[in-house]
């Protein structure tokens, strides 16, 4: 097999195993407790799309401001019911699935009530640490390049 094949297998095997090293460190990263206040009013929520990473540690408080209204989120099966003049009503839990969840009222509460919706996006959480290992796989990639190709040039001289 020539040199310079060998050279483009090698330096491409160095920047597989950064970004993959790089995404195998993410799953180690500590999670983060997010603590999330939701306001619930006829028809909607405040913040009605709510981004977390994959792993956090999510605590949501869910408010009224008028009447009864419910909070149910698909793929958690979490289901919350606050009353006005009520404490709030509180669920915890790790977002471990990622993707994009809908939230809905779970209770009725008037007219507009099947479109008082919102979102709950869990985001992977390895594009950092795989964008370390990537950048760490070219810079080492690199550098055996250029040794080959000194390599390379020293023969060719002689």
């Amino acid at each position: 097999m020539p040199k310079k094949i060998i050279t483009l297998i090698v330096t491409m095997s160095i920047i597989v195993m950064g970004s993959v090293s790089g995404i195998l460190f993410a799953n180690n990263i500590p999670t983060t407790e997010r603590h999330i206040i939701v306001k619930a009013r006829q028809f909607g929520y405040e913040p009605s799309s709510i981004k977390v990473n994959k792993g956090d540690k999510i605590t949501i408080d869910l408010i009224t401001e008028d009447v009864t209204h419910g909070f149910y989120l698909d793929g958690y099966g979490i289901n919350l019911i606050v009353r006005p003049a009520g404490d709030p009503a509180t669920a915890t839990f790790i977002a471990n699935k990622a993707g994009r969840f809908g939230f809905r009222c779970s209770q009725t509460c008037g007219v507009f009530h099947p479109f008082m919706t919102g979102e709950f996006i869990v985001e992977p959480n390895y594009l950092f640490p795989g964008s370390i290992g990537l950048a760490i796989g070219l810079g080492v990639a690199a550098l055996f390049y250029l040794a080959r190709r000194e390599d390379e040039f020293v023969e060719e001289q002689n």
